[in-house]
């Protein structure tokens, strides 16, 4: 199956069509619905460098090369990072205007769920490294496309997001396609 092939099917999976996607893209979220989607987006993205670590120990160390682009990558994505463009800043900039106290925003079980089975795809030994690399290249760098997408179009049509900021939507729409060529 070709890359293109996967892209394909990845792009018209049904996630893309969830009800609660399009209820972003139109804006017909409120405040609370929105607050409790950043609340588990959090979890997404601070335990997503943890997949890319797992990810960079495994290629064999003659890939030096191909380890040192995804070790770029990281410094975008590890939470805290002072690289210009990293999605944390605008990350904070996005829970700032929701009001979102990071200390008291708990993991749902779902999201727990799901964060683990991430990261045993991309850690896991007994697994060929194309499935992890396959699992972030595709299920997360290429579905993003069409998620952030969604979110972009709708965020400031919700009432009361007007001024919201759209700078962690739109660095994930800048720069997905070139992390899904990392993987």
């Amino acid at each position: 199956m070709s890359l293109d092939t996967l892209r394909s099917i990845v792009e018209q999976h049904r996630v893309v069509q969830h009800p609660f996607l399009q209820a972003f893209r139109d804006g017909a979220l409120d405040k609370k619905q929105i607050s409790i989607w950043a609340e588990q987006q959090y979890f997404f993205s601070i335990s997503l460098p943890n997949c890319f670590a797992a990810l960079y120990a495994r290629i064999p160390y003659g890939l030096w090369k191909e380890k040192q682009e995804l070790m770029e990558l990281l410094k975008i994505e590890a939470w805290g990072s002072t690289v210009e463009g990293c999605h944390s800043s605008y990350f904070v900039e996005l829970a700032q205007f929701l009001g979102m106290d990071f200390g008291k925003v708990t993991e749902k079980d779902y999201t727990r769920h799901y964060l683990a089975e991430r990261f045993e795809l991309c850690a896991d030994l007994t697994r060929p490294i194309a499935q992890g690399l396959a699992a972030i290249a595709l299920g997360n760098e290429v579905l993003n496309l069409s998620i952030f997408d969604a979110y972009r179009e709708g965020i400031n049509k919700v009432h009361g997001f007007e001024t919201c900021p759209v700078g962690y939507f739109e660095a994930h729409l800048k720069d997905e396609q070139a992390d899904f060529e990392v993987f």
